[in-house]
């Protein structure tokens, strides 16, 4: 039962809610002199972390689809995916305190930008797209950087005016401020979503939504479990905060290459079936080779460039059969609360499990090797 005034945190039980966040909530928009509270505000996670907390017939689901995708028995399947993860390993090791270390460092750089582990943390996990690590860690702290230096700034007319228009045109996290006034603000004063778009020097995302969502869990405006969606992304998230905890593995892109190694995987595309590993399904040239691309609307005859019909067919055809797509988009269940894009994500965290358990290893240290094993890392 929920506490008046508290929150739950998943490491100390029912701590107050900071005032800071109980006023921004009770006027639904940013306060006006924003103070960085000393603990996190959220609750603990609650997604499904083993494929033993599904039900029997949902856990058959899954077994189903990777035995289809692959064409190979289940229990033959997860033996070769476990054996893939223990050499992965063997042939890479020296990276098994990564989380340890790593999350050390975050709780360093959240000290310089005044803010707390967890919320620098979430920063960085909703900020990671298309980055490396290092880069990754950077760009978070400019972002909380510009936020606690709270300089003021004019806001005109046609900056408000320009951002609306960009609102209206897009569905994301961002909301149309119609009655803002111009004048001279600072980042506090503001919407979060104003600010991380039109702060001067604020760090530029191709996906404007994640410095949005990074200055509102800096803000303390949403809790952790509020902007960070996903199940990689929240584990992510869980394996820095607490390393020891054997539930959360991150099952990133470069995990599932670590697994797959070697597996092709049958789809069909426009009634042509392939077969193909993950890099080569991921592979623009032999997308156009194969006809994948052509059927996506690919025009030989016309310049790929860097916009346009053509590169849209590309990636379509390729950029667009990622892990994510092909192992996460099913099953779902609703009497199970197991919602769409989750899909096999379990079974792979069970594989990291058991291969761990052959090693004698955490599940995010065999990540953390196989990670580097197959080219992610720095």
């Amino acid at each position: 039962m929920a506490k008046a005034g508290r929150v739950y945190h998943w490491k100390h039980g029912w701590i107050p809610l900071d005032s800071v966040a109980l006023a921004q909530v009770a006027r639904k928009r940013p306060p006006l002199a924003f103070q960085v509270p000393s603990e996190p505000v959220h609750k603990p996670p609650t997604p499904v972390r083993r494929i033993g907390d599904l039900s029997p017939g949902l856990q058959e689901k899954i077994r189903a689809k990777m035995a289809a995708l692959t064409g190979i028995p289940e229990p033959e399947l997860a033996a070769r995916v476990q054996d893939n993860l223990v050499r992965a390993v063997r042939n890479n090791p020296g990276h098994e305190d990564w989380y340890g270390e790593e999350g050390s460092d975050l709780a360093e750089r959240a000290k310089q930008v005044g803010t707390t582990q967890e919320r620098f943390t979430g920063m960085v996990a909703v900020t990671s797209a298309e980055k490396r690590w290092v880069e990754n860690k950077d760009f978070a702290q400019k972002i909380a950087a510009k936020l606690q230096a709270d300089e003021p700034f004019k806001l005109s007319q046609h900056d408000i005016d320009s951002y609306n228009h960009w609102v209206a045109h897009r569905n994301g996290v961002a909301v149309a401020h119609p009655d803002l006034k111009p004048g001279t603000y600072r980042p506090s004063q503001l919407p979060a979503d104003i600010a991380a778009s039109k702060t001067p020097g604020m760090p530029k995302a191709k996906n404007t939504d994640a410095v949005i969502k990074a200055a509102r869990i800096y803000r303390g405006e949403a809790s952790l479990d509020a902007v960070i969606q996903g199940p990689k992304q929240r584990s992510f998230v869980d394996n820095l905060m607490d390393p020891s905890d054997d539930r959360f593995v991150t099952v990133d892109t470069w995990h599932y290459r670590a697994a797959m190694q070697g597996i092709p995987i049958t789809r069909t595309v426009k009634g042509q079936t392939f077969n193909y590993t993950l890099e080569e399904w991921g592979d623009r040239d032999l997308a156009r080779a194969d006809g994948r691309a052509a059927a996506a609307g690919f025009d030989p005859t016309k310049p790929v460039g860097k916009k346009g019909p053509n590169i849209k067919a590309l990636m379509k055809a390729a950029d667009n059969q990622n892990p994510q797509t092909i192992f996460q988009g099913s099953p779902s269940s609703v009497s199970d609360h197991y919602e769409s894009g989750m899909g096999t994500y379990p079974w792979f965290v069970e594989q990291t499990q058991k291969a761990a358990e052959k090693l004698g290893m955490s599940p995010n240290a065999v990540q953390a090797d196989a990670w580097y094993a197959v080219g992610g890392g720095l």
